[in-house]
């Protein structure tokens, strides 16, 4: 039970960076960088304080040392009985990009 902030990161590679995949029969068949992916994505959650979800824009490209990936942040309630679904949705077709998460408490 309680108040809960969770930040993703979303970023879409330009060049293949899943070089270590150890099924090396897919690499040879489909890279990581030419996947369909949404340009846009909705994350949305019955717990969110903030109504009608929140649009979080996919950032893109090879090097990200001088710019910073997408984030959303997002504060939701937890009630200690219910399960909380959050909903990442592309918009426009395509998968949607995760790559990272980060769940804290929040006062």
């Amino acid at each position: 039970e309680g108040n809960y902030r969770l930040t993703t990161w979303h970023h879409a590679p330009r060049s293949n960076s899943d070089s270590m995949d150890p099924n090396k029969d897919k690499l040879k068949t489909l890279t990581v960088h030419e996947l369909p992916y949404a340009k846009e994505i909705v994350v949305s959650s019955l717990a969110m304080e903030r109504e009608g979800g929140l649009k979080v824009r996919v950032t893109e490209g090879k090097e990200m040392q001088w710019e910073e990936p997408c984030t959303s942040v997002i504060e939701f309630r937890a009630d200690g009985n219910s399960p909380v679904t959050i909903n990442f949705s592309g918009k426009g077709g395509g998968g949607a990009w995760i790559n990272a998460f980060e769940l804290s408490k929040w006062y």
